[in-house]
């Protein structure tokens, strides 16, 4: 199995030929090569095909990533069941493979068919069944081949079609059409299914051909322009009411077509493709299969238009139609340029404040002269692709925090404005470096608190224990806040943040700021003296600095002691610390934070 390759495909002379595997059990093959120098798998060549030398018709995939010298050889199925290779397609914006494959149901006009998709998103090393589609009876006039009846047929046995169609993909949308069993005794329909997550799901079945008629539709192909149009090609009968095989005075089929301009969302009427319905050909060559006709056909897009080719007997020779190879194109901007598809952007967000930047809009549908809005103001734009556009996005325009629509509009004929998608301007997360004061004594004024840092805006909130304060912003570096008298009434630790608003935003890690316990002084005591042996009694301590937890020191013992007020507390003194004359030593003791031990007044005990 081999082939021909060409850079300049319009001289016959530049066409050299490439060995793909050596056997004499391949068939069905089908080709694809990434011409996208934005994709990761550029200048890959792909064949895919049967081997029945395989388990009965293993499918498998050769890859050349040296321009054909060398072929490495993946096989994708066992061969059991047997699934038929029916084309291999690749999506041009991501470098993605797929292979549409048919399970035959064991072939004949009465095994249920149904379609399976493989992908490979590593450049054809590895392949994933996405997707198993419903079984459907295949298209036939319920007579097989007359050559092999393995495989349906139409027209008494001369047209081979088991329902084989074609894939195609741009931008992870993948696209397949193929034909199944018509209503009652119409033998063939085209239908269309549709997936948006890289051929894991797909629609229902769209049945694109729209005639009344019980006339066959079959042999379906498929393209998928960068700017996603979408072209899908049949043979179609519904003119005729009869074919008589190599006669060249019954007109049969014509070759019709249906085209979406919004990447198969929604589709435009079919009509009419070749411009003569054709007598049905014979095949007089006695070294080719007789019931063989078409079922390589495939269908093909750049920017600018769609190629189809097909088997047309509008030739006569010697009396008798001939199959003979036609092909024509169908404009991508007939009809009007399509509607743009954003699907993402890179970046999506930025700080505030940030300078200007570079926009990467990914999408589908967008064409030269395509424009990207920011906020519904126009930027320079740049088109990279049909699935990529690049903008100018100006240091002014992330001035202020918020979110900001971004749509990209197609110029006319047709066009019109994208889907809208968020670009997010976040505020910054504060960031605090040193407060001051760091510190305060418990039952102290409020006082002006100044918070340095970074990344501090108009709507930053300097928070104490998370708890928001009356906040100044001095700059992006510095705030104020006021702290109240009532914050620093208890000795303990506080925390400081800031925090900023969304979108983005945050706040910062905390600071300590510490509430000190004053160091007590002691002005009197009440009694000051006591007669040995006498029964006990409360001591007033008077003086300042007293907090709640002060605690009366007699000599090295802790009294019991009530706090009265911050220049009072009370202490019980019991008859054993005055039982021998002597003095005794009385301090007040402030616990930490901060705190101490007051100076010392002298009790005396009289003999």
């Amino acid at each position: 199995m081999g082939g021909y390759k060409s850079t300049n495909p319009s001289d016959p002379a530049s066409w050299t030929h490439y060995c793909v595997h050596t056997g004499g059990s391949d068939d069905r093959e089908s080709g694809w090569a990434d011409n996208n120098t934005a994709s990761p798998h550029y200048g890959n060549m792909y064949v895919s095909r049967n081997d029945f030398a395989v388990g009965g018709g293993a499918l498998f995939v050769s890859v050349s990533t040296d321009n054909g010298l060398t072929w490495t050889q993946h096989q994708i199925t066992s061969g059991s069941p047997f699934i038929r290779d029916v084309q291999i397609t690749g999506d041009e914006a991501t470098g993605d493979l797929y292979i549409a494959g048919m399970n035959e149901g064991g072939g004949g006009t009465g095994g249920l068919r149904s379609n399976l998709i493989f992908r490979s998103t590593d450049g054809g090393t590895t392949w994933t069944n996405t997707y198993t589609g419903p079984t459907f009876t295949g298209p036939s006039d319920g007579t097989t081949c007359f050559s092999n009846s393995y495989f349906a047929a139409m027209f008494s046995g001369y047209w081979r079609h088991m329902g084989w169609g074609e894939p195609a993909a741009i931008n992870h949308v993948v696209h397949y059409v193929y034909a199944q069993h018509g209503s009652g005794s119409d033998p063939s329909d085209v239908y269309y299914i549709r997936s948006t997550d890289s051929g894991v799901t797909f629609s229902a079945p769209l049945k694109l051909n729209t005639d009344s008629t019980t006339r066959p539709q079959w042999q379906p192909n498929l393209s998928v322009s960068p700017s996603g149009t979408v072209f899908a090609v049949w043979y179609d009968a519904r003119e005729s009411t009869t074919c008589t095989r190599g006669n060249p005075t019954v007109p049969c089929y014509r070759m019709w077509a249906r085209k979406s301009t919004d990447n198969g969302v929604t589709w435009l009427p079919d009509d009419m493709f070749s411009d003569v319905v054709t007598p049905l050909p014979t095949q007089n060559d006695p070294n080719i299969v007789g019931c063989y006709a078409g079922d390589y056909d495939y269908g093909s897009a750049i920017a600018a238009k769609h190629v189809s080719s097909w088997v047309d007997g509008r030739v006569a020779i010697g009396g008798s139609s001939q199959q003979d190879a036609f092909t024509d194109r169908e404009l991508v901007g007939a009809g009007g340029n399509p509607v743009p598809v954003l699907t993402s952007l890179s970046p999506s967000s930025k700080t505030v404040g940030s300078p200007g930047f570079t926009l990467t809009v990914n999408g589908s549908n967008f064409v030269p002269g395509a424009s990207v809005s920011w906020n519904n103001s126009a930027r320079s734009t740049t088109f990279v692709s049909s699935v990529k556009v690049t903008a100018q996005i100006l240091t002014t325009d992330l001035a202020t925090a918020g979110t900001v629509p971004v749509i990209v509009t197609n110029p006319g004929p047709g066009g019109g404005p994208s889907n809208s998608l968020t670009f997010t301007i976040n505020n910054p997360r504060p960031m605090v470096t040193s407060i001051s004061p760091t510190s305060a004594t418990a039952g102290g004024p409020g006082f002006t608190l100044t918070v340095n840092g970074s990344g501090f805006i108009t709507s930053s909130v300097v928070n104490w224990n998370g708890a928001a304060r009356t906040t100044t912003f001095s700059s992006s570096h510095q705030l104020t806040a006021a702290i109240s008298a009532a914050d620093i009434a208890t000795a303990g630790t506080n925390h400081v943040t800031v925090t900023n608003p969304g979108p983005g935003g945050g706040t910062s890690a905390p600071k300590t700021f510490t509430v000190n316990n004053p160091v007590p002084a002691i002005s009197s005591i009440s009694p000051s003296s006591a007669t040995a042996g006498g029964p006990g009694f409360t001591l007033t301590v008077n003086g300042s600095n007293f907090v709640a937890g002060s605690k009366v020191h007699w000599n090295s013992s802790v009294l019991t002691t009530t706090f009265v007020s911050s220049i009072q507390v009370t202490a019980a003194v019991p008859a054993l610390d005055i039982r021998t004359a002597g003095t005794a030593s009385v301090t007040v003791v402030n616990a930490t934070p901060g705190g101490g031990t007051s100076n010392a007044e002298t009790f005396t005990i009289n003999p």
